[in-house]
Protein backbone atom coordinates (compact mmCIF):
# COMPACT_ATOMS: atom_id res chain seq x y z
CA UNK A 1 0.00 0.00 0.00
CA UNK A 2 2.75 2.32 1.08
CA UNK A 3 3.85 1.84 -2.32
CA UNK A 4 1.22 3.18 -4.21
CA UNK A 5 0.80 6.30 -2.39
CA UNK A 6 4.40 7.06 -3.20
CA UNK A 7 4.04 6.72 -6.62
CA UNK A 8 0.69 8.38 -6.53
CA UNK A 9 2.83 10.78 -5.06
CA UNK A 10 5.58 11.11 -7.39
CA UNK A 11 2.82 11.42 -10.43
CA UNK A 12 1.21 14.51 -8.77
CA UNK A 13 4.58 15.85 -8.54
CA UNK A 14 5.29 15.31 -11.95
CA UNK A 15 2.34 16.34 -13.35
CA UNK A 16 2.78 19.26 -11.17
CA UNK A 17 6.54 19.96 -12.97
CA UNK A 18 4.74 19.57 -16.36
CA UNK A 19 2.26 21.84 -16.00
CA UNK A 20 4.18 24.69 -14.68
CA UNK A 21 6.94 23.90 -17.79
CA UNK A 22 3.80 24.22 -20.11
CA UNK A 23 2.63 27.37 -18.51
CA UNK A 24 6.31 28.99 -18.25
CA UNK A 25 6.38 28.02 -22.37
CA UNK A 26 2.96 29.02 -22.90
CA UNK A 27 3.74 32.51 -21.00
CA UNK A 28 6.87 33.21 -23.67
CA UNK A 29 4.64 31.99 -26.43
CA UNK A 30 1.90 35.16 -25.60
CA UNK A 31 4.54 37.08 -24.75
CA UNK A 32 6.42 36.80 -28.15
CA UNK A 33 2.93 37.33 -30.02
CA UNK A 34 2.85 40.26 -33.35
CA UNK A 35 -0.16 42.09 -31.60
CA UNK A 36 -2.05 45.54 -32.98
CA UNK A 37 -1.29 48.16 -30.97
CA UNK A 38 -5.08 49.84 -30.12
CA UNK A 39 -4.46 53.99 -28.58
CA UNK A 40 -7.28 53.64 -26.38
CA UNK A 41 -5.09 50.23 -24.46
CA UNK A 42 -2.07 52.37 -24.37
CA UNK A 43 -4.25 55.18 -22.97
CA UNK A 44 -5.86 52.91 -20.46
CA UNK A 45 -2.27 51.49 -19.09
CA UNK A 46 -0.83 55.06 -18.37
CA UNK A 47 -3.50 56.03 -16.71
CA UNK A 48 -4.07 52.94 -14.32
CA UNK A 49 -0.13 52.80 -14.02
CA UNK A 50 0.53 55.76 -12.64
CA UNK A 51 -3.05 55.81 -10.27
CA UNK A 52 -1.37 52.32 -9.41
CA UNK A 53 1.76 53.96 -8.29
CA UNK A 54 0.11 56.45 -6.45
CA UNK A 55 -1.15 53.86 -4.25
CA UNK A 56 2.13 51.47 -4.31
CA UNK A 57 4.48 54.52 -3.23
CA UNK A 58 1.73 56.06 -1.03
CA UNK A 59 1.47 52.88 1.29
CA UNK A 60 5.02 52.10 0.74
CA UNK A 61 5.72 55.54 2.74
CA UNK A 62 3.24 55.08 5.42
CA UNK A 63 4.80 51.08 5.79
CA UNK A 64 7.91 53.07 6.26
CA UNK A 65 7.50 54.37 9.60
CA UNK A 66 7.63 50.57 10.84
CA UNK A 67 10.49 49.05 7.95
CA UNK A 68 12.86 51.88 7.56
CA UNK A 69 14.11 51.03 4.29
CA UNK A 70 10.50 50.06 2.47
CA UNK A 71 9.95 53.22 0.78
CA UNK A 72 14.05 53.33 -0.41
CA UNK A 73 13.56 49.79 -1.95
CA UNK A 74 10.20 50.55 -3.69
CA UNK A 75 11.23 53.46 -5.31
CA UNK A 76 14.40 51.16 -6.17
CA UNK A 77 12.31 48.77 -7.73
CA UNK A 78 10.14 50.83 -9.87
CA UNK A 79 13.50 52.52 -11.30
CA UNK A 80 14.44 48.85 -12.24
CA UNK A 81 11.32 48.46 -13.43
CA UNK A 82 10.64 51.63 -15.79
CA UNK A 83 14.66 50.88 -16.98
CA UNK A 84 13.23 47.61 -18.07
CA UNK A 85 10.22 49.09 -19.64
CA UNK A 86 11.94 51.82 -21.71
CA UNK A 87 13.93 48.49 -22.87
CA UNK A 88 11.54 46.96 -24.02
CA UNK A 89 9.81 49.66 -25.80
CA UNK A 90 12.95 49.94 -27.45
CA UNK A 91 13.35 46.28 -28.39
CA UNK A 92 9.82 46.08 -30.00
CA UNK A 93 9.45 45.72 -33.74
CA UNK A 94 6.99 47.89 -34.84
CA UNK A 95 5.17 48.11 -37.82
CA UNK A 96 3.34 50.61 -39.51
CA UNK A 97 0.29 48.90 -42.14
CA UNK A 98 -2.34 50.58 -44.04
CA UNK A 99 -4.56 48.66 -41.92
CA UNK A 100 -3.10 49.22 -38.32
CA UNK A 101 -0.18 49.46 -35.89
CA UNK A 102 1.41 46.20 -34.94
CA UNK A 103 4.27 45.44 -32.77
CA UNK A 104 6.53 42.30 -31.96
CA UNK A 105 7.95 42.23 -28.37
CA UNK A 106 11.90 41.02 -27.98
CA UNK A 107 12.08 37.35 -27.43
CA UNK A 108 15.19 37.97 -25.23
CA UNK A 109 13.12 40.43 -23.04
CA UNK A 110 10.81 37.83 -22.17
CA UNK A 111 13.00 34.59 -21.95
CA UNK A 112 14.94 36.90 -19.67
CA UNK A 113 11.25 37.98 -17.60
CA UNK A 114 9.79 34.31 -17.75
CA UNK A 115 13.45 33.03 -16.76
CA UNK A 116 13.51 35.69 -13.72
CA UNK A 117 10.05 34.41 -12.57
CA UNK A 118 11.20 30.49 -12.53
CA UNK A 119 14.00 31.42 -10.92
CA UNK A 120 12.36 33.22 -7.91
CA UNK A 121 9.79 30.30 -7.88
CA UNK A 122 12.80 27.84 -7.99
CA UNK A 123 14.51 30.01 -5.03
CA UNK A 124 11.35 30.30 -2.74
CA UNK A 125 11.46 26.60 -2.93
CA UNK A 126 14.91 26.06 -2.16
CA UNK A 127 14.59 28.57 0.79
CA UNK A 128 11.41 27.05 2.13
CA UNK A 129 13.02 23.79 2.40
CA UNK A 130 16.77 24.64 3.49
CA UNK A 131 16.28 26.62 6.66
CA UNK A 132 19.15 28.46 8.65
CA UNK A 133 22.34 27.67 9.29
CA UNK A 134 23.97 24.70 10.48
CA UNK A 135 23.80 25.34 14.13
CA UNK A 136 19.90 26.02 14.54
CA UNK A 137 18.87 23.96 11.77
CA UNK A 138 15.56 22.71 11.60
CA UNK A 139 13.14 20.88 9.55
CA UNK A 140 10.97 23.59 6.68
CA UNK A 141 7.86 22.14 8.65
CA UNK A 142 8.98 23.96 11.73
CA UNK A 143 8.94 27.70 10.26
CA UNK A 144 5.10 28.24 9.93
CA UNK A 145 4.07 25.41 12.98
CA UNK A 146 2.44 26.59 16.37
CA UNK A 147 5.95 27.51 18.10
CA UNK A 148 6.52 30.65 15.28
CA UNK A 149 2.65 32.10 15.98
CA UNK A 150 3.47 31.98 19.52
CA UNK A 151 6.63 33.54 19.17
CA UNK A 152 4.97 36.28 16.71
CA UNK A 153 2.05 36.92 19.19
CA UNK A 154 4.71 37.79 22.18
CA UNK A 155 6.15 40.27 19.88
CA UNK A 156 3.14 41.93 19.30
CA UNK A 157 1.96 41.90 22.32
CA UNK A 158 5.00 42.83 24.15
CA UNK A 159 6.03 46.73 24.93
CA UNK A 160 9.53 45.95 24.94
CA UNK A 161 11.70 46.43 21.80
CA UNK A 162 12.01 43.35 19.13
CA UNK A 163 15.06 42.34 20.27
CA UNK A 164 14.54 41.96 23.66
CA UNK A 165 11.15 40.03 22.95
CA UNK A 166 12.50 38.27 20.82
CA UNK A 167 15.47 36.71 22.85
CA UNK A 168 12.49 36.33 25.50
CA UNK A 169 10.52 33.83 23.36
CA UNK A 170 13.13 32.07 22.08
CA UNK A 171 13.94 31.46 25.82
CA UNK A 172 10.82 30.62 26.67
CA UNK A 173 10.09 27.94 23.70
CA UNK A 174 13.55 26.79 24.12
CA UNK A 175 15.23 27.48 20.44
CA UNK A 176 18.09 25.22 19.78
CA UNK A 177 19.46 28.66 18.97
CA UNK A 178 19.19 30.11 22.65
CA UNK A 179 23.44 29.19 23.33
CA UNK A 180 24.76 30.92 20.15
CA UNK A 181 24.33 34.27 18.95
CA UNK A 182 22.84 33.27 15.44
CA UNK A 183 19.19 33.57 14.91
CA UNK A 184 17.10 31.23 13.03
CA UNK A 185 15.85 32.02 9.98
Amino acid sequence: MPIILFALLFFVLLALAGVILLSLALRYRAGTARRQARHWVAKLNVWMTSLSVVFFLSFTFLLSFWVGSAFRYALIGMGIGGILGLLGLALTRWENRPEALFYTPSRWLAFLIVFAIAARVVYGWWHATHSGSTACRRPWSANSGRQERRRGSSLLTRQRSPGKALRAANRRAGSPCRATSRRCS
